[in-house]
């Protein structure tokens, strides 16, 4: 069976959420820097990915966390995106590990698309299967790139039946083989969605 695994291309999908942390900025020894930290403070505060705090160990460093402590912006959650292979014998893979206070945009995100896929693309598809989209959970950023990319774009999307399933449109790639794969397939959790539409109703003091 593992042989066949090695063999047979498995698809897999690039799933992200953000999740609550504990607001603390933290020093990471083997890098000699502060994670925890996302980005400058101020009115036009959008999340950085890459944001760190070196420290150093000249006279400086004292005062550089000092500044950083009264400057920066201190992460209240954690942005992941995770390969999930379509396979329950293959584990996940965490791609993306950001420190964020949720003040991002959609075009950060399809930057972290883009980026991420085209690396996906190069290195894992090989060994692994393709990348067939992306999963979220109802987060309105995500969820405006993925009806921008499944509606619409009559020349690089072809409709999948009504009668399938499917309202919207995937990308249908040919490789060079002349092997048609399906892309930019995606997956909004509705259980997930369906909770938080419901839960906040179940409340004795909303009268429907």
């Amino acid at each position: 069976e593992m042989m066949s695994l090695s063999s047979t291309p498995i698809p897999y999908i690039k799933a992200e959420d953000e999740t609550a942390i504990i607001p603390r900025p933290e020093y990471k020894l083997d890098a000699d820097e502060v994670w925890g930290f996302c980005g400058k403070k101020g009115p036009h505060h959008i999340c950085d990915e890459g944001f760190v705090v070196k420290v150093g160990d000249d006279d400086g460093a004292y005062q550089r966390l000092l500044e950083a402590f009264q400057s920066c912006q201190v992460a209240t959650h954690t942005r992941v995106i995770m390969i999930n292979p379509l396979h329950r014998k293959l584990p996940r893979i965490v791609l993306l590990l950001q420190a964020t206070c949720n003040r991002f945009t959609h075009d950060e995100v399809l930057h972290q698309w883009l980026v991420l896929d085209t690396l996906c693309e190069s290195i894992l598809d090989p060994v692994l299967g393709p990348g067939i989209g992306h999963a979220s959970d109802g987060d309105s950023r995500r969820r405006k790139l993925m009806l921008n990319q499944s509606v619409g774009v009559v020349d690089r999307y072809r409709p999948v039946p009504v009668d399938l399933g499917f309202i919207m449109s995937t990308r249908i790639e040919v490789t060079a083989a002349g092997k048609k794969l399906l892309k930019d397939l995606y997956d909004q959790d509705c259980i997930h969605n369906d909770k938080k539409i419901l839960n906040p109703l179940d409340h004795p003091t909303r009268i429907l």
